[in-house]
């Protein structure tokens, strides 16, 4: 019997659906079609390959191969990348509205004064870094309750939970909008109430200081429910639409700060200037929403994300394990073969009954145990048509893993993304703002010249993974450079204090590589957590892969909190 291990042949086939430009995770193409020609000389009896060196071809690999190229056939295409440029969209909204309250940082600054001294702590000095700590504390709550309730609803079905991850991205953008909405009337309330130069501490202002925290910490929590339900969703479709969906992420950021430097231009650095920026910022986000719910209804009616729906379980690529398919097939047509020479047998003692008029084994049985004989054949009967349902149910049961199954094969991908976003933002976006670009009157324009540098690199290095030149890294390779992120902490502290990097130029340089190392790292391991489980099993891993980013960002707010501390009073 030919050894169906899942390490016993290369995984062949394309990422995509469709196409023949797509370039694998894990595979080199050249390697690939290398090992596509020596298979087929193989199986057809070509003559440029010799007989000693043939690469083995399992049984599994030959039935993975014919089953795709059936499926392909039926599968829709993506006409004009219409579905990824869809899930960009979808992904450009989900964490602007957090960007907004960190960026409109200089804002709240100045409606609501500092008053303590420069040595002493101060909730105002800090206020960047609450908003942070807080949107990511809503984030890792919403994916913990979220993915508590999806996994207990998908244990006990393989289907996709599509209607019910569509109910959670509407409300994660609906709760964003109102958000927002609420935010922008609080603005307008106090500058009517108060005007500009009204510097005192009030119980209404202390009032309202809260409230915008609150309305934060609730954007992370619809941030958080549409990071975990949008990955899940797009788990249904292939490792390069997560990737669309992280570059939205980074591209709505990105835009934003470019949004927000241009308006600062405008306006300049006066209150009536900032109160213009923050009514058009806030607009501009929740304009973003409704673009976004709109992108995702229209997401629903492309066929391909039909297709995709309906055939999430029995989609099975190469690179998947059909070892315990095909061996639970055969099991399958064993216990028919069975029961049909079991039929015959049947029809037999039937027909011999009648020519003999001899009692069968069937009525001596009912005559000796009281006419129990037909019960019994009908048990047996009742048993041969049962063990398939059998075997099925618990195909569910083996194939429906826990958690910690789980987790012992994407401990390294979610590990890893855990790092990544640990080191990003116990810098970002707090000690990053407080590198000095500029001094005296221009001391304002810091905190929108380095996010926006972060920002755009991010963007530009989640994109990368797209690009065909890109050299693309296995999980396990990744490692590497994830380690290497980290002399970025000691790094960016020497630029803040104490102050050992002085140049404005190695501030840019410093920002990009970490903005750009940051955007690689996520779309890559985001990617490989759920390529490297079953089809079935790729929901659950999404879910995994979304609660160690979440994970990553509430720690990293959290260490950069005292990070940021430690730089400013212990030096």
């Amino acid at each position: 019997m030919p050894n169906l291990n899942r390490g016993a042949y290369t995984p062949l086939g394309n990422d995509e659906f469709y196409g023949e430009d797509d370039i694998s995770l894990v595979t080199n193409p050249t390697t690939r079609a290398v090992n596509e020609e020596e298979i087929h000389n193989n199986n057809f009896g070509g003559s440029s390959t010799n007989t000693s060196e043939r690469k083995f071809v399992s049984f599994a690999e030959k039935v993975s191969r014919t089953e795709t190229k059936k499926l392909m056939k039926g599968i829709p295409r993506d006409a004009f990348s219409l579905a990824r440029i869809m899930f960009l969209l979808m992904g450009s909204g989900v964490l602007v509205p957090g960007i907004c309250y960190q960026l409109a940082v200089d804002w709240f600054n100045l409606i609501f004064p500092s008053r303590g001294d420069s040595d002493s702590f101060n909730f105002i000095d800090f206020l960047e870094y609450i908003l942070s700590l807080g949107f990511n504390i809503g984030q890792l709550a919403a994916i913990l309750l979220y993915t508590i309730f999806m996994w207990r609803k998908s244990v006990h079905t393989l289907k996709a939970q599509t209607f019910t991850v569509e109910q959670f991205i509407f409300m994660g953008y609906a709760l964003n909008f109102v958000c927002v909405m609420v935010t922008l009337f609080i603005n307008m309330v106090l500058v009517l109430q108060y005007g500009f130069n009204n510097k005192d501490d009030t119980y209404d202002k202390i009032f309202m200081l809260v409230c915008i925290v609150v309305l934060n910490c609730l954007v992370g929590v619809g941030s958080g429910v549409l990071s975990s339900a949008v990955i899940s969703f797009a788990a249904n479709f292939t490792w390069k639409y997560t990737v669309f969906f992280l570059v939205g992420l980074s591209l709505g950021n990105a835009v934003l700060s470019i949004f927000r430097l241009f308006s600062r231009l405008i306006w300049y650095d006066t209150a009536q200037g900032l109160f213009n920026s923050i009514i058009l910022f806030f607009s501009f986000s929740a304009i973003i929403q409704v673009i976004c719910i709109i992108a995702f209804i229209y997401l629903l009616r492309l066929p391909i994300t039909k297709y995709c729906k309906e055939h999430y379980v029995n989609m099975q690529t190469p690179t998947r394990d059909l070892d315990e398919q095909i061996r639970i097939s055969r099991l399958e047509k064993d216990m028919i073969m069975e029961q049909k020479m079991k039929e015959e047998a049947d029809n037999v003692s039937f027909k011999s009954s009648e020519s003999n008029e001899l009692p069968t084994a069937s009525t001596v049985g009912a005559i000796n145990n009281g006419g129990e004989g037909e019960e019994t054949e009908d048990n047996t009967q009742t048993e041969l048509t049962e063990k398939p349902q059998e075997t099925e149910d618990s195909n569910i049961n083996e194939l429906s893993m826990t958690w910690i199954s789980l987790m012992k094969r994407l401990w390294s991908p979610g590990l890893g993304i855990f790092v990544t976003f640990l080191t990003t933002f116990s810098l970002a976006p707090g000690l990053i703002t407080d590198i000095k670009f500029y001094h005296d009157s221009k001391v304002s324009w810091n905190p929108i010249v380095t996010l926006s540098i972060f920002n755009v690199f991010d963007c530009i290095g989640r994109a990368l993974p797209n690009w065909k030149r890109t050299i693309l890294l296995t999980h396990k390779q990744l490692w590497v450079l994830i380690l290497l992120r980290l002399g970025f902490i000691p790094t960016v502290i020497f630029c803040v204090n104490p102050l050992l990097i002085t140049q404005p130029i190695w501030y840019a340089i410093i920002l990009a590589l970490f903005g750009l190392t940051n955007g690689y790292c996520c779309s890559i391991g985001m990617a490989s957590g759920p390529s490297i489980v079953k089809a079935v099993q790729q929901e659950k891993a999404a879910y995994m892969m979304s609660f160690f980013l979440n994970f990553g960002l509430f720690v990293g707010s959290a260490v950069g909190i005292g990070v940021g501390y430690l730089v400013h009073f212990a030096f």
